[in-house]
Parts: structure tokens; C-alpha cells; sequence
């Protein structure tokens, strides 16, 4: 009887088992999809004659970070496309040669920041954000809050591998201030006017972080990024606020 039982719950834990490959080749399969659409985009914004190898190489950085988020299914779930679209944005902006690494983005209920990026130093980053705080600062600043936030940790990803904006970003000590300079540069590269920037800013002081600059260095670094790559009018009260 015992050996029936034991036979039993070993067919149980090998059908499991399958169950739980067959869901993490899945998710793998589901995250390439989604890279592919960024390495579209990449590849769309260099001349006809390279498209091709952008988008090889592109998809090439992305296997690895698929597989590590495929591994993890019981706290990373599919990103909300708007997100995606704004790492695309992003990058594609920052990076229009499509030759700056990858970064993929995965929604992640019990990340303790607003969001974190983890970067290898090879070109290979997963920028992992919470959906409930994303939401609240959409739904409180507007979108253009939430695409500040995205790029700082976007910043990261560029001040970790090799960029063109490394060397710039490096003249900061702090590597919090030089994603808040990236955030505040990227912002006027996207055009983004300065009362939206002001919410984007905002957010800082709303959610101070341990072990992070002040909130009042942290703004001047993003006013700092933003007039120096050709953003205008920033609102003098926004210092004073945080």
C-alpha cells in the first residue's frame, strides 16, 4: 500500500514537473515575442542596409533576460504594453542607432520600489516595476509622471553598459543623480513640456527612498538633465516643494 502511495505521488510530482517546464517555455516564447516587437522598432531606426543585423543582435541579448524571466513566474507577470511602448520610446529616442542593449520589462506586484533595474554590464537589463504604484502615479500626475520614472531606471541601464551617454552621466558621483540626470535629459528629448516635467519631479518627493540622495538634489539633477538637452522653462517652485 505504502509503495502504491509513494508511486503515486511521484507520478503527481513528474506531471508537475512537466506542467511547470511546459509553462516556463511558454513564458519564455511570450517574452521573445515581446522583444522582437522592441527589436523592430530598434532596427526601423538605423538605415535599410543594417536593419537586419540591429534587430539579430538585438534579439540576441534578449534570450537571456526571457529565460531569467521565465524562471520566476510566481512574482513577474507580462508587462502592461504601455510600458513596453515607453522603453521603446525611450530607447529608441536615447539610443537611435538601436546599438545600446536590451532592455525588457517585466510587471512585478511585490517590488518593494516603484521600480528597479538589473543590469549585467553586458547590454542586458530587466526593468522590473510595480503595477500598483505605476497605476497610482498615472492615475495622480499623469502618464507623463510614470515615463519619467521609467526613464530613470532607464538610466541605469546606460550608465551600467557601454552608451553613448555613459561618459556624460559618469561626470555625477552618485548613480541615483546620474539616472535623475538621464530621466530629466530624456524627458526633453521626448519633448515633454515643463509642467509635466514639474508632476514627473513630484514623484520624487512622494516616494523618498533609504540610502538615496535628497529629494532637493535629486530635482535639481532632472532640471539639470532636462535644460541641458534642450528643455525650456523649468517652473522655479519645484525645488521648494520637495
Amino acid at each position: 500500500m505504502w509503495i502504491h502511495v509513494r508511486w503515486i505521488l511521484l507520478s503527481l510530482a513528474l506531471i508537475v514537473a512537466s506542467n511547470s517546464a511546459e509553462a516556463a517555455t511558454t513564458r519564455n516564447i511570450q517574452c521573445i515575442r515581446q522583444a522582437q516587437q522592441i527589436c523592430r522598432v530598434r532596427a526601423a531606426s538605423v538605415p535599410p542596409m543594417y536593419q537586419h543585423q540591429v534587430f539579430t543582435q538585438c534579439l540576441a541579448q534578449a534570450r537571456i533576460p526571457c529565460a531569467t524571466a521565465a524562471a520566476h513566474p510566481n512574482h513577474r507577470h507580462t508587462a502592461d504594453p504601455r510600458i513596453v511602448h515607453m522603453v521603446q520610446r525611450i530607447m529608441a529616442t536615447m539610443c537611435p542607432t538601436g546599438n545600446c542593449g536590451q532592455v525588457l520589462v517585466v510587471s512585478n506586484p511585490n517590488e518593494k520600489q516603484l521600480a528597479s533595474a538589473r543590469t549585467n554590464g553586458r547590454g542586458q537589463t530587466i526593468l522590473s516595476y510595480s503595477p500598483r504604484d505605476m497605476n497610482y502615479i498615472a492615475s495622480r500626475w499623469g502618464i507623463n509622471a510614470v515615463i519619467g520614472t521609467i526613464a530613470h531606471e532607464i538610466g541605469h541601464h546606460f550608465d551600467f553598459n557601454s552608451s553613448p551617454w555613459a561618459a556624460r552621466m559618469r561626470t555625477v558621483r552618485h548613480r541615483e543623480l546620474r539616472a535623475d540626470w538621464f530621466a530629466g535629459c530624456a524627458l526633453a528629448k521626448l519633448g515633454i513640456e515643463s509642467g509635466s516635467l514639474a508632476k514627473a519631479v513630484q514623484v520624487i518627493g512622494e516616494y523618498p527612498t533609504h540610502g538615496y540622495p535628497d529629494g532637493y538634489s535629486r530635482s535639481n539633477q532632472v532640471q539639470r538633465g532636462y535644460t541641458q538637452c534642450g528643455g525650456h522653462v523649468w517652473p522655479n517652485h519645484i525645488g521648494r516643494r520637495l
